[in-house]
């Protein structure tokens, strides 16, 4: 038997261990969100959506067709105590969706809206905006301030 006669069975084994680790992560996110639901926590999750295209309308006037349409971005956060969503609109030309971008959002949120208590974020895995230096410095600082 031969490396290629081996890779179905590496790949089914890798498969296994990702779903594993995928269906660990979804338990961990509903506990979060029935703990947050009592109180006990805070718990948010964020992230940018698809742009949107302002006007959005479903049947598009004829004289739209050939003007150009402003695009937003849509970056959400969900409390998910109370199953809240909070959308942050901003113009495509006034912002980029990077890691400054994410920062000043998800503080401007927790400034206004968080309890004192543990505080939980949710976040996809795009590495430009959630997992890099500035959001990790960032969450460093508030387990450091305690804001």
């Amino acid at each position: 038997m031969g490396l290629i006669d081996d890779i179905p069975a590496l790949v089914s084994d890798e498969f296994n261990q990702h779903i594993s680790a995928v269906r660990a992560a979804r338990m961990d996110y509903r506990a979060d969100q029935h703990r947050a639901r009592k109180g006990l926590i805070s718990h948010f999750s964020f992230d940018f959506a698809q742009n949107l295209t302002l006007p959005q309308c479903a049947d598009q006037p004829s004289d739209l067709y050939f003007r150009a349409l402003r695009n937003v971005s849509l970056f959400g956060i969900v409390d998910e105590s109370k199953n809240i969503q909070t959308n942050y609109l901003v113009d495509e030309f006034d912002m980029a969706k990077g890691a400054n971008e994410v920062v000043s959002m998800l503080w401007h949120y927790l400034q206004n809206n968080r309890k004192k208590s543990k505080l939980v974020l949710n976040a996809d895995n795009m590495t430009g905006q959630n997992k890099n230096n500035t959001l990790m410095r960032f969450l460093a600082g508030l387990c450091v301030t305690s804001v």
